[in-house]
Parts: structure tokens; sequence; C-alpha cells
């Protein structure tokens, strides 16, 4: 990456993209491809020339009518109030009341469970009477004063109770699980089901409630893009945002029969990633070994997704032919649904 002192250069601005893996040799390096374009934009992408920069702005809620995507529960508690899965086995009996199972990224990519004390404002007395809670509520009680934020300070008093909570309603019917850091070299966002009891913790996101035509469009080719081009990376993997990623993502209107084509796409990769058991999203994932019936699963949501983009926007298999393509095509659908947010080719 270069900088200038001024726009007005005598030589054009060049964009150099990486080849292909299979492009090189150790012995052979393969160069990268250069290419001359009117400006580069804060993506690293074409820009016409002369024009102001784009950028990808946070957003509190979906620009298209997607379901929100929530934050998960912080437990702000050096710890104390989460437990592996043979620390919650064997636990005293009086204690398994106040457990319930929690998932973070690590436990969800790695077939993890592990469970969290989680105990509500009128248990609190009683709770605390079991020695065991009572030892753990006081190291985090100690953790918490010890902070620099006042906030964390003041939840000293509540020891028992996580410092960010975010619940789905009493009648919730289903949770998604979406990871915050992704695997670089992982070709997909990945989501699952989880159950309905489970605490999702922060900085992880869960949809409650949602349909199941969301996993189709979170595990795409271009969501993957998307989010790779407008969230950044926690070193070498990708940093998820809800407010950046999906809020901003673009989705073209969806009827009954493309939704339905998308769960039913969505269901076919849950069930075909259980009939792998015992292998783990993470091993399931590597790129040179994802199973080849997974692997078509996942490259047929990618090709009915794609087209029903050309669809919708007029668009050809050349603005989706590689990742640039992707990157500067959805870039541009963003701009036109920020442009009109009333749009009717859009969700």
């Amino acid at each position: 990456m270069g900088l200038a002192r001024s726009v007005d250069m005598a030589t054009p601005p060049v964009l150099y993209t990486a080849p292909p893996p299979n492009a090189a040799t150790p012995a052979s390096p393969a160069p990268f491809v250069a290419k001359e374009v009117p400006q580069i934009s804060p993506y690293l992408t074409a820009q016409p020339a002369h024009t102001a920069p784009l950028f990808v702005e946070k957003s509190t809620k979906p620009l298209c009518d997607l379901p929100k995507m929530i934050r998960g529960n912080a437990a702000v508690d050096d710890g104390h109030l989460l437990l592996e899965s043979y620390e919650a086995r064997c636990v005293p009996p009086e204690v398994k009341p106040y457990l319930r199972p929690c998932i973070s990224a690590k436990d969800f990519f790695n077939g993890k469970r592990r469970a969290c004390l989680w105990i509500t404002d009128d248990h609190a007395e009683q709770a605390a009477s079991i020695p065991f809670i009572a030892e753990r509520l006081e190291r985090v009680r100690t953790s918490r004063l010890k902070s620099k934020k006042a906030v964390t300070r003041a939840e000293a008093k509540t020891p028992w109770r996580f410092s960010g909570i975010r619940l789905p309603s009493s009648s919730c019917q289903s949770i998604f699980f979406i990871g915050q850091t992704n695997s670089e070299a992982r070709p997909y966002i990945l989501t699952g089901l989880v159950s309905l009891n489970t605490i999702v913790l922060d900085p992880c996101f869960a949809f409650y409630d949602a349909p199941l035509w969301v996993g189709a469009l979170i595990m795409s080719r271009l969501h993957r893009v998307w989010i790779e081009s407008v969230c950044g990376k926690l070193e070498n993997s990708l940093r998820y945002s809800n407010t950046l990623g999906w809020n901003t993502f673009p989705v073209p209107a969806l009827d009954n029969t493309a939704k339905a084509t998308l769960t039913r796409l969505t269901e076919n990769i849950f069930l075909t990633q259980e009939a792998h058991f015992p292998k783990t999203l993470a091993q399931l994932y590597k790129p040179d070994t994802i199973p080849k019936d997974l692997r078509a699963l996942h490259q047929e949501n990618d090709a009915f997704l794609e087209k029903l983009y050309q669809t919708t926007f007029a668009l050809t298999e050349a603005d989706f032919a590689d990742d640039e393509a992707c990157r500067n095509t959805l870039l541009t659908l963003y701009a036109q649904k920020k442009a009109n947010p009333e749009n009717p080719l859009f969700l």
C-alpha cells in the first residue's frame, strides 16, 4: 500500500491482488497481479475517478428487512462464573439448579460445552448460602472491585449477576449462534442452532426466533466476502460485527419460494454437518479437507444466492467471478440501498 500527497497524480494508482493459492509453489511463487485503476477505495477496490470515497457505516438495525442480531451476555467475572464441562459434572447437587449451558466461538467450533452460574436476583441470597457458589461470587466481587471502570466496580455489589444480560423472550423457539472470530482459512462464516436454555457469551452474537433461511445468508460466500471487506480482522481471524457486518449486508428481495429454498439449503448443511459426527466444525471446515457432500451443499447455496442477486439486480456472472468482483458488487448495492432505503429490489 502506498500513500501520495495529491490525488492529481501523473501515474494512476495500482491495485495488487494475490494469486490463487494453487497458482504457485514454494519453489516457484506466483507474482501478484497488478491492475491500474482510476482510484482506490477505502476497501482496496477500484473506484471511478473523481468520486467521493464510499464508507460503510455502522447501523443499529438492519438496512434490509432482516432479523436483528443480538450481542451475547457479558460475564465480566474474570472467569469465576464459568465452568468447564468436567467442573460442571462434579459440582455438589445443590449447585446444579443454578447452572446453565453457555457457549463461545471456541466452544462452537471445537464441539465444547461449558456451563455458567446463572443466578437471578430473587435467588441470590439462597444461592450465596452454598459454599461452592459463595466462594466463586467472592472472587467475582474482588475482580470487579479492581476494575478501572466505575460501572464494573459498582457491579461488585451484585457478583451473581452477569454485567451485560441480553436474553430472548420466554416464548423463544430457536437460537442461532454466530461467533465473533472466524478463522481466515475457513471458506465460510458458520452459524448453528443451540439449545434454548444456552447462554450465548459476549462478544459472540445470536438470533432469537429467526427463520432458518438466515443461516443460508450467513454461510454464503457473499457474506464472507462482505465481512472480510468491512469488518476487519483480529490477528489472523475475521472479526464479525452485527452493527457493521450484518446490519449493512445488502440482500435482494426474497419471495416465499426463495425463502423456502434457502431454508432447505440451511437444513441440508446442518444435517450433513451432523452426519459427519464426531468431527467438529473446526475439523470439517479445513480448506483442503472439507467433505465432498458438505462442499457441494455450500456450492449449491452460493450458486442459488448469486443467481438471485443477478436476476434481481440485472447483474451478470462476471459481477461474482471472484472475491474482488463480489466486493465491488456488494459495495455498489450497499450504496444503492443507502441512497434509497425504500428500493423494492431489496429485502
